[in-house]
């Protein structure tokens, strides 16, 4: 199953959320709480789905320091601010979308991150004699 996690202050994006049996999302609504989740319990997510202006901590210090203890997980940025798009690379970004978020984009969003789990993963299937 894949582990989402998404901090984000403003819960209009939970709108953009469908349903997915093989994903698992987490919503956190500042990254402080979200830091100090994965800092206590040890939780470990495959993606990070990061707002960058929030309160007290931003989403890009988080990055950074999520980076610092998994250099595995997929970090994607959700802004209203063009002008992070390239400070962003900086913690080795999968992706950097704008709001509004829509569904049909946050469901690509989705497909592409699964193709890249298939890929890095080296999922395959073979069949010997039938």
């Amino acid at each position: 199953m894949l582990e989402i996690a998404i901090c984000d202050d403003d819960a209009i994006i939970l709108k953009t959320l469908g349903n997915d049996a093989t994903i698992k999302y987490d919503i956190y609504n500042s990254a402080d709480t979200l830091y100090r989740y994965v800092e206590e319990q040890g939780t470990v997510y495959d993606v990070f789905i990061l707002d960058i202006e929030m309160q007290g901590m931003n989403g890009l210090e988080l990055a950074q320091k999520i980076r610092e203890k998994d250099s595995n997980c997929l970090i994607i940025f959700l802004t209203n601010y063009s002008q992070y798009v390239f400070s962003v690379f900086e913690v080795i970004t999968f992706d950097f979308l704008r709001k509004p978020l829509e569904y049909s984009e946050f469901e690509n969003l989705i497909k592409k991150i699964k193709r890249y789990f298939n890929i890095t993963k080296g999922v395959f299937v073979f069949s010997y004699r039938k």
